[in-house]
């Protein structure tokens, strides 16, 4: 079974990890300070079914 999505029934958060947040649908984010973080993204669908998905990173001095 084929399940189409629509990105108009979902809600989107995203946390940087640096305290900073998002719900726009592609956010962009410039880290200002070197170190580790971990980003969350918290996707809401229309029937109240919801995911997180996370992702560490690490942020050099250039």
């Amino acid at each position: 079974m084929k399940k189409t999505l629509s990105l108009r029934s979902l809600n989107a958060y995203q946390e940087s990890g640096d305290g900073t947040n998002s719900n726009l649908v592609n956010p962009v984010h410039t880290y200002v300070v070197a170190g580790d973080y971990k980003v969350t993204l918290t996707v809401n669908d229309s029937t109240g079914d919801q995911d997180n998905f996370e992702r560490s990173l690490t942020i050099s001095a250039e």
